[in-house]
């Protein structure tokens, strides 16, 4: 198979794991972009995503159904539904699914969607540098050391970078993290500044992950991020200023 770039939906993070073991073991070279529980989470993700391959999707999210969130996703984005719900069928064929897998789902199965579902995409991948997608030309990407070599991380995975007694990490939307071989200031400067910002010392942010701040004493403010699991991000009243316009570019 080609290398493909997938967003997975699923509610715990139990299903998500046992989900990327499968497409690591069918194609080592799939890039796995996160994990999305939740549909606000997925408005979020494809107001600045659009460069996703394949979603592979549950149903029944924390805070609804995946439908709402796929409303916000491009059209020609193929969909594999994995679920245990038999009773939505009709209704997931709305979203250019071509797939519905009932789980318990077997590798082969999942392996046989990926394939039918990959015919939607084939004329973009043949053609995408040839005309000339700056998503595909522009991306930046990480690399970073492994137990086994190296690994590519697209900078669509990142849920913050932070540094830590003088180490910068790469912090992913997965849960996972590594360390890097460059300062912040080095992070950063190779960073989209339209997407990504170095809101204080020790953090560097992409927008999308931002949900909100709460209002601190001396007009500090502390960013929020989606997802349950994120550090203590403080703002200083003289940073303030420059982190709200930014988060209000459009």
């Amino acid at each position: 198979m080609m290398p493909l770039t997938i967003v997975i939906f699923a509610d715990d993070s139990y299903s998500y794991r046992l989900l990327r073991h499968m497409l690591q073991t069918i194609d080592p070279s799939f890039e796995v972009v996160g994990l999305l529980s939740s549909v606000e989470e997925g408005r979020a993700f494809f107001s600045y995503h659009q460069d996703i391959d394949l979603i592979i999707a549950d149903i029944k999210l924390r805070d609804g159904l995946v439908f709402d969130a796929l409303s916000y996703a491009p059209d020609d984005i193929p969909v594999i539904f994995i679920t245990a719900h038999e009773e939505y069928a009709f209704q997931a064929f709305e979203y250019n699914s071509l797939c519905y897998l009932l789980k318990p789902v077997k590798e082969h199965q999942l392996a046989m969607a990926i394939r039918k579902s990959m015919r939607l995409r084939e004329p973009l991948h043949e053609h995408a540098f040839e005309l000339g997608n700056p998503s595909s030309a522009e991306s930046h990407s990480f690399w970073v050391r492994t137990a086994t070599g190296a690994k590519r991380i697209p900078s669509s995975m990142v849920y913050y970078v932070s540094s830590e007694n003088k180490t910068t990490y790469l912090h992913l939307m997965d849960g996972s993290s590594y360390p890097l071989d460059k300062t912040l200031e080095e992070v950063v400067s190779e960073l989209n500044s339209e997407t990504f910002m170095r809101v204080n010392r020790k953090y560097i942010l992409p927008r999308n992950q931002i949900k909100g701040f709460d209002s601190l004493p001396n007009g500090r403010i502390r960013l929020l991020l989606y997802g349950d699991d994120f550090p203590d991000i403080i703002v200083s009243r003289t940073q303030r200023k420059d982190v709200c316009k930014w988060l209000r570019r459009n």
